[in-house]
């Protein structure tokens, strides 16, 4: 039997993946989360969102996240090589007032709620545990240092919980291998979530998950937190909030592959998962149940990889990341923007492309919406760029 491999990679940080397709993708699952600043009065019932790119700003290399101020006047973002993290003044033309280095590789990055502190997850080229550095950005142009606090072997996203009073990261899959290098454990150590206290930055509690925990976000009005773990094919896990236990239970597992990122709506009670390739399932934030699924892309004779999603502030609209693809094997179906290039614009009520696809720079990692609901930005990887994106109502 003929079959066709594509190997791709989805930023610095991300491990490369090889994917083997016989004559057709497969048709695997993945997840999608709405970033944890993403809070504000809803946008976009008047009209469409207009999807203009409005600029495209250069920062450092291998961007691969970023973070929004609650004013949406600043833009925070990682830059994997060299480890620094650009800060972005929206009201001066999106120039980048600052560039803070960083000793670590840097991972992720989260802002308290009021905006005035900055954390960056990283991990030492060592087989130390990993940290997380926590900066006042009070004066956006000149972030200082204050702390550095000690998390698991490999922290990756953070958020903090609608209080503001703690702050939750995930450590995820590359614990086991650092803690076997060090001769501490027999065995893979389970993945696990670290609590600090923001006002003290103590570490509160570590809760043991298992397997790779990813990305974490509040659900039920902030009494549950939902987990995205990366181990086998991805699943959601329940952390009770109040009792920091972790439920028994584990939902959609099987039904999500290779999980990207996790996004949810304003009110938290509907998370969207981009699959690795093609699809998006939707599920119930509070059970995690699925709801639906549906293809991401123009065809089914496709294989695109996604990038990290965002949902507009009203709900309607998901924009995902092509983040490389565009292979069609045997047909001659027009992909649009070259693969790695584009976002495309769904309607999450029918599952639908709206619209062309945006053309953005080349491999388009991350997508984030300002918390005004007024403008989108992406990472492009491999361009060491910013696309700035109107998405205001046409």
């Amino acid at each position: 039997m003929k079959t066709l491999a594509i190997q791709f990679d989805l930023g610095a940080k991300r491990s490369r993946a090889l994917l083997t397709l016989v004559f057709v993708s497969t048709t695997s699952l993945g997840i999608l989360v709405l970033g944890p600043q993403t809070k504000a009065a809803v946008v976009g019932d008047a009209g469409v969102p207009k999807n203009t790119v409005i600029a495209t700003v250069t920062v450092g290399q291998n961007p691969d996240s970023l973070v929004i101020s609650p004013d949406s006047q600043t833009v925070y973002v990682a830059n994997s090589n060299p480890n620094t993290v650009s800060v972005i003044d929206v009201a001066k033309n999106y120039s980048v007032e600052a560039t803070i280095t960083i000793t670590n590789f840097v991972n992720f990055l989260a802002l308290s709620l009021d905006g005035k502190t900055l954390y960056v997850s990283e991990i030492p080229p060592s087989s130390d545990p990993g940290v997380v550095e926590v900066y006042d950005v009070t004066s956006p142009a000149s972030p200082s240092l204050t702390t550095t606090l000690t998390a698991g072997y490999y922290p990756q996203c953070m958020t903090v919980s609608p209080d503001g009073k703690e702050l939750y990261v995930a450590n995820g899959e590359r614990a086991s291998l650092r803690a076997a290098e060090k001769g501490t454990v027999t065995g893979p150590p389970p993945g696990t979530v670290d609590v600090f206290d923001t006002e003290t930055n103590n570490l509160i509690k570590t809760i043991h998950c298992n397997g790779s925990p990813f990305q974490v976000v509040f659900t039920e009005n902030g009494t549950q937190v939902d987990v995205l773990n990366e181990a086998g094919t991805g699943f959601i896990q329940f952390i009770d909030a109040a009792t920091e236990k972790v439920s028994p239970s584990t939902r959609a597992g099987g039904l999500i592959f290779r999980p990207i990122g996790m996004a949810s709506n304003v009110s938290a009670t509907t998370l969207y998962f981009p699959d690795g390739l093609d699809y998006v399932t939707v599920c119930n934030a509070k059970t995690g149940a699925v709801q639906k699924t549906f293809l991401a892309v123009s065809s089914v004779f496709t294989a695109v990889f996604f990038g990290q999603p965002a949902l507009t502030l009203n709900g309607k609209y998901l924009y995902l990341p092509y983040a490389s693809g565009g292979v069609a094997v045997k047909t001659n179906v027009s992909m649009g923007p070259g693969p790695g290039n584009a976002v495309a614009m769904i309607d999450v009520g029918t599952g639908k492309i709206i619209g062309s696809l945006i053309t953005v720079g080349n491999n388009p990692v991350w997508a984030q919406v300002s918390p005004d609901g007024k403008t989108l930005y992406v990472c492009n990887n491999s361009d060491g760029t910013i696309s700035v994106i109107d998405i205001t109502p046409k």
